[in-house]
This record gives C-alpha cells, sequence and structure tokens, in this order.
C-alpha cells in the first residue's frame, strides 16, 4: 500500500475512534443532565392534562369553523415548513448528509403539526390530540438531531435520528394508548431544549448562528407563556393566547430555518467529521 493512501486510512481511523469518544461523551453527559432534572421534577410535573386544557377561551365561528382563530393561525407552520423544503432542494448538496436529514425531518414534522393540530383545534378532546402531539414530539427529537450534528459530529446521526424518533413517539402513545403519562412526553419536550442548549453554550465551533438559535428558543419559550395565559390574554388582546402562541412557535421554528439558510454548512476539513 502507499503511503499516501497508508496515511489517509489512518487518518480516517483516527477521526473515526475521536468521534466514537466524542459522541458517547456528549451523549452521556446529556442524559445525565436530563436525568437529573427529571428525577429532581418528576413529582411536580403533571401526570393527565387538566380538566380544563380543552375548553380555549376563543370559541368564535368564522365561515361554519369552531374555534376559527386556533385552527387558523396553524397556517403558520405550513409557510414554515415550505420554506424548510425549499432550502432542502436548493442547498442539499452543501450539507452533511446527517445534518440535512434531520433538517428535513424537522420540517416535515412541522408541516404535519399544521394538519394534525388544525384537526385538534376542529374539535378538542384528547383522540384529536394524539395527532397534534405525535409530530411536535418528532420535531423536537429531530431539531436535537440537527443541532447535535452541526456541533458535534454528524457520522452517527443517521443512526441516533429514527431511534430518537421512536422515542418521541413512544412518549406520545404513553399517554394515549399506554399508562395514561403525561410526564415523559413533557421531559422528552424540555430535555430536548435542555439538550440542544447545553450543545449551542459548550459546543460553540458550529456553523449555525447561535444568536439566531437562542433567539428561536425564547420565542418557544414566550409562546408555551402565552398558552399558560390563554384567557387573560384574550380578556385583554384582540387574540387569544392560544392563537398568540401558535404564530411564536412558527417563528420559533422559522429562525432555525434561518440559521440554516444564513450560513453555508459545507464540511469544515479541520472539524470532527
Amino acid at each position: 500500500m502507499p503511503k499516501t493512501a497508508s496515511r489517509v486510512k489512518y487518518w480516517s481511523l483516527a477521526k473515526a475512534h475521536t468521534s466514537v469518544i466524542l459522541t458517547v461523551k456528549t451523549l452521556s453527559i446529556i442524559i445525565a443532565l436530563i436525568s437529573i432534572v427529571a428525577y429532581g421534577l418528576w413529582d411536580h410535573l403533571p401526570a393527565v392534562d387538566p380538566s380544563d386544557y380543552f375548553l380555549f377561551s376563543d370559541q368564535e365561528r368564522v365561515w361554519g369553523l369552531p374555534h376559527f382563530w386556533n385552527v387558523f393561525s396553524n397556517v403558520v407552520f405550513l409557510y414554515v415548513s415550505l420554506f424548510g423544503f425549499f432550502l432542502f432542494i436548493k442547498n442539499y448538496h452543501a450539507y452533511d448528509l446527517g445534518l440535512w436529514e434531520s433538517f428535513l425531518l424537522l420540517n416535515i414534522s412541522i408541516f404535519v403539526t399544521c394538519w394534525g393540530s388544525s384537526y385538534f383545534h376542529l374539535s378538542p378532546s384528547p383522540q384529536t390530540l394524539l395527532w397534534d402531539r405525535l409530530p411536535i414530539a418528532v420535531g423536537f427529537a429531530s431539531l436535537f438531531s440537527f443541532i447535535f450534528a452541526d456541533r458535534v459530529t454528524d457520522r452517527y446521526v443517521r443512526v441516533m435520528l429514527p431511534v430518537l424518533g421512536a422515542l418521541a413517539v413512544a412518549t406520545v402513545l404513553c399517554i394515549d394508548a399506554g399508562p395514561k403519562d403525561l410526564r415523559p412526553y413533557i421531559i422528552l419536550q424540555f430535555g430536548s431544549l435542555l439538550a440542544c442548549l447545553y450543545l449551542i453554550f459548550f459546543f460553540r465551533d458550529g456553523r449555525l448562528s447561535n444568536k439566531l438559535l437562542i433567539l428561536s428558543f425564547l420565542m418557544y419559550a414566550l409562546a408555551k407563556v402565552c398558552e399558560m395565559f390563554d384567557h387573560t390574554i384574550f380578556d385583554y388582546f384582540f387574540m387569544s393566547g392560544h392563537t398568540l402562541k401558535h404564530f411564536l412557535a412558527g417563528i420559533s421554528v422559522l429562525l432555525v430555518n434561518v440559521a440554516a439558510s444564513k450560513v453555508h454548512l459545507k464540511i469544515k476539513t479541520q472539524r470532527i467529521l
């Protein structure tokens, strides 16, 4: 074997070995962090939805559609996901494979959320809520996978992504068909955000804008606040808190897509692949 080929092979094996260590170390820290937080909060988290969860403040019927604004506001998810699909078609050749697959799944989940959430708000019930939560759960799993591929390595994302997706689906089925426990879904959602923040702050040598990602998470936090104060906001504003939540959550995902579009995601030879 020529010396040059031997060196290339040795360098590839060395990078792969380093990548394995980094992946295992990072995932171990993230799992430990989420486990500690989950253990501390488990008894304080709601195991079931509140009895008034389905009594949204805006009951207006427009064009024969009940809860019109809660339904119509989901259109923001449609437009944001279409923008994500446009980025895929235009720039897929510039993305690491695992990174791009995670990004694509994120936008597919947002696209499905548009229809699942609309279906739920047309007739709010535990049965229709399943179709709202399923794509949201997958979206959080793919968001973590997307940022992990950018900040750590994309080498194992193609294996990690379906595992995370299956775990996300399982947390929703725990509510609908399993032990009827809401807490795994809550931990998945906020644990994913916690893991993403860990990657953003401790792995700063990424290609996605920290400012846009952090702003995205702040917008989602504001969306959750609006959801909590649905009735109060509707009393003092022309729009309900839940409707505002949809718009703010859509903007949150839009900022992630903008971060992907503004940065050239060409593989950097000096980074661990």
